[in-house]
């Protein structure tokens, strides 16, 4: 304890604890935020991809819907066992095995030709996929106190909607220019390309990523205890079982909350990312270049949003508050875009508005989440959390690709997500943590 206390004396100024974790953050997030995003894309690429397979297989909405909602149940499989086993073999470990998956299913998408394969596909990207984020909102409480956490988590997310952002263009391009080279399709190469490079820094997490402080090379001894004090503050037992953890986890209410809250806020995400593109295209836009270009005014939109809000709600430790604000104007953005006829860009600005709303969520409601577990319940709870709120992707895609084949819109649908994420906003209000981040 007195080794803890020196070195924590001379670091406790702001400025010098800022710059020891902007020295963390450069270590670990460029690598994480550049793994997350191509994570998003291979999950995401479909929605452009759609544009061209359907018409070449002859797939309808419903196959669509349902190829992209198995997707989440074999997410679903994974999310748990590998927050445990993270515990047991590193970070490192699991991260890059789980990488190197999905970049080899992402590309061998390109070979499918009936729903059945394209189902196949879909449900083991989701099994290697589903390993990756919730290990590294666990992996980062090893190394953030709670306090610091929205921020950091609002960087990490924002790779998902800067994703989305070079998805369309990069999509739109590949579709159009590279369509039949080689004797391959624009969406067969959409999949090639977009996968490989999963394997590779899937290699590069392996050889870089430090699995806690104290593995991290260059931290000195000060910095492992200055980092492993302030995370002391947050919880002072480090100790627990997985079958502890587990319980621990499961006896928490709170759990069960932020699972539904995490099931609202991503069934609004799954919306927008799987099936803007196909809103786009049926307001006139055919070409899937253009299309790829128009949805970046979304997703900067909600790209900016996500940070701003992030720091605003560390700056002033709330998240209760935060959180509703940006529920209730997704909402309102979804509703929206039911109600602009056949306006391209009365259609964008709801859509901006929808996306800026419910990618601001996210960083607020992983910061308030983690803050509300115990380090025992730490890992156990993260996987429940994401494991229940991963539902949306198996019912939220399939069920709108249902309601588009029945009634040809999607409007119903979108109105039954705004509903969903609004509900989230009022439950967070009446549920979440009324103390604040110090």
């Amino acid at each position: 304890m007195h080794a803890l206390n020196r070195p924590r004396a001379k670091v406790e100024a702001p400025a010098d604890l800022a710059a020891l974790y902007g020295k963390v953050s450069r270590h670990l997030l460029p690598l994480l935020f550049l793994a997350y995003a191509l994570n998003f894309m291979d999950r995401s690429n479909i929605s452009y991809a759609r544009l061209q397979m359907n018409p070449d297989l002859g797939f309808t909405d419903a196959d669509y819907g349902l190829g992209a909602g198995i997707f989440y149940v074999g997410y679903l499989f994974c999310e748990l066992p590998s927050t445990l086993l993270m515990r047991v073999i590193g970070a490192r470990t699991v991260l890059s095995w789980v990488m190197l998956g999905w970049g080899a299913v992402s590309a061998a998408t390109l070979w499918v030709s009936t729903p059945h394969q394209f189902y196949a596909a879909r449900f083991l990207l989701g099994i290697f996929e589903g390993g990756f984020f919730p290990c590294v909102v666990l992996y980062l409480t090893h190394w953030y106190p709670a306090a610091r956490r929205a921020k950091v988590v609002g960087v990490l997310m924002a790779a998902a909607v800067c994703s989305l952002v070079v998805t369309g263009p990069l999509s739109g391009w590949m579709l159009t220019r590279l369509n039949d080279v080689g004797g391959l399709r624009g969406w067969q190469w959409l999949f090639l390309l977009q996968g490989l490079p999963s394997v590779v820094l899937g290699a590069v997490v392996h050889w870089r990523l430090a699995n806690t402080p104290q593995d991290a090379a260059w931290l000195d001894e000060r910095e492992r205890q200055v980092i492993e004090a302030m995370l002391r503050i947050d919880s002072p037992s480090s100790e627990s079982s997985l079958r502890a953890g587990l319980i621990s986890a499961l006896r928490v209410r709170s759990v069960y909350l932020f699972a539904y809250l995490g099931f609202c806020v991503s069934c609004a995400t799954y919306t927008l990312s799987l099936w803007m593109p196909t809103i786009i295209h049926e307001l006139g836009v055919h070409s899937a270049q253009t299309v790829g270009l128009y949805t970046l005014v979304p997703y900067v939109s909600g790209a900016v949003a996500m940070l701003a809000l992030a720091r605003h709600s560390d700056a002033h430790g709330e998240r209760r508050w935060h959180f509703a604000a940006s529920a209730f104007c997704g909402a309102l953005g979804l509703v929206l875009t039911t109600l602009t006829g056949t306006h391209l860009w009365l259609a964008i600005a709801a859509m901006s508005l929808a996306s800026a709303g419910a990618s601001a969520t996210l960083p607020v409601f992983w910061a308030a989440a983690t803050s509300m577990l115990t380090e025992a319940a730490a890992a156990a709870g993260i996987a429940t959390i994401t494991t229940l709120a991963a539902l949306a992707g198996v019912i939220c895609p399939y069920a709108l690709g249902l309601i588009k084949t029945a009634t040809g819109s999607l409007n119903l649908g979108i109105v039954g997500v705004a509903m969903a994420l609004a509900s989230a906003g009022m439950l967070m209000l009446w549920g979440g943590p009324r103390s604040r981040a110090k």
